[in-house]
Parts: structure tokens; C-alpha cells; sequence
């Protein structure tokens, strides 16, 4: 009879042991699958946000190539009292926003995975956003400055020797903002700089696996 509730006892144990042994392995189970879905979506945003910058370059450099077309700039409103060399001087530099118009949603979509960037690697991984956003901004200060006092006023508004040099030099500076002067220019190297961070993020963010993926398919 002792023997009987001893081997029962012992069969309860067993049995005990046997469902904590499978809950630890459901657990593990669940802890394995949620880090590998975890880093999955890290993968995928990182892969995407790398290559919308890469595209962005691409894109900003069109946006700033030196050679215009017929009929660029010709979507700006005119104001009602507008010359015809005035209109002309003032297409010209609405150029760019036009070509930044036909890539919009480039732009919007890179934008949009700013939060989610930061949520996934941290606050300070907004960088590269800042620098795209500022350098479209500066393209587009450049072109207003140029169409609306420097271009206009070259030729036309009389200038002392002091102020003409000012003036070319300051133009000049605005031009190679507004301009793509060669592959390695000051604006391409900050873009250069915001995809070296936005890489060096995504190498440390997670694990070496996450940057061995991202560089397999770049």
C-alpha cells in the first residue's frame, strides 16, 4: 500500500516537473519569438530608412543639378506688374521648387519614419533627419535670396567697387548652395555625413547580425 501511494506520489512529481519544463520552454519560446519579431522590425526600418536616404541624395542632386530645362519655373505665380527679364531671373530660381515638388513624397516618406526611428534607436537618432531637412531648407533660402536680390540686382543696381565685390561674393556663396558645383561639394558632404551616421546607428543600435543583414542587402 506504501509502495502504491509512493509511486503515486512520485508520478505526480514527475508530472509536475514535466508542465513546468514545458511552460519554461513556451516562455522561452515566446522571449525568443518577440526578440526575433523585435529585431526583424528593427532590420526592416533601418533597411528602409537607408535606402530613402540613399534615394535622397539622389534626388537633392537632381533637384540642384546646374542644367535647366525649357519650360522650368514656368508654374510660378506671377504678380501682376511683373517684367518679362524680372519674370525670367525669378523662374530660374524657382526651379528647384518645382523639381523638389516632383519628388515629394520622397521626402514625406523619409520624414515620416523619423519617430519611429528614434522610438527603435534612440532620440539622438534623429540626426540624419535634421541635417537632409536643413540642407532643403538652405536650397531653398538660396533661391529665394538669389531670384529676389541678387540675381535681380546684378547689372542693374548701381554699386560702389566695395559693394559690388560684396555682393558678387555673397551671390557666389548662395550659387554653390544652390547649384551642384562637383560630386564632392560642401552639400553633398553633409548628406555624405547623414548617411555615415545614420550607418553607424544602425551598427550600434542593436547587434552586429542587424548591421551584417542591413549591409548583405544594401
Amino acid at each position: 500500500m506504501q509502495a502504491v501511494r509512493l509511486q503515486k506520489n512520485m508520478s505526480n512529481i514527475l508530472q509536475n516537473i514535466a508542465i513546468i519544463i514545458a511552460s519554461l520552454t513556451a516562455v522561452y519560446g515566446i522571449i525568443s519569438w518577440r526578440r526575433e519579431h523585435i529585431g526583424k522590425r528593427k532590420i526592416d526600418l533601418a533597411e528602409e530608412v537607408l535606402c530613402s536616404i540613399y534615394e535622397l541624395k539622389d534626388v537633392i542632386r537632381s533637384i540642384r543639378n546646374p542644367f535647366g530645362y525649357v519650360g522650368e519655373g514656368s508654374t510660378r505665380k506671377r504678380a501682376e506688374y511683373e517684367l518679362k527679364e524680372e519674370s525670367s531671373i525669378l523662374d530660374s530660381a524657382y526651379v528647384v521648387y518645382e523639381r523638389y515638388d516632383k519628388h515629394k513624397d520622397v521626402f514625406n516618406n523619409f520624414y515620416k519614419m523619423k519617430y519611429r526611428y528614434m522610438a527603435n534607436f534612440g532620440k539622438n537618432s534623429d540626426e540624419p533627419f535634421k541635417i537632409i531637412n536643413r540642407v532643403i531648407n538652405e536650397i531653398f533660402s538660396a533661391a529665394h535670396m538669389l531670384g529676389k536680390v541678387y540675381w535681380k540686382n546684378q547689372g542693374r543696381k548701381p554699386m560702389s567697387d566695395e559693394e559690388f565685390e560684396k555682393h558678387i561674393d555673397e551671390m557666389q556663396k548662395l550659387e554653390k548652395v544652390f547649384w551642384e558645383i562637383n560630386e564632392n561639394d560642401d552639400v553633398n558632404k553633409r548628406i555624405d555625413t547623414a548617411i555615415h551616421i545614420c550607418e553607424e546607428i544602425c551598427k550600434s543600435a542593436n547587434n552586429l547580425g542587424l548591421w551584417n543583414f542591413i549591409k548583405k542587402y544594401r
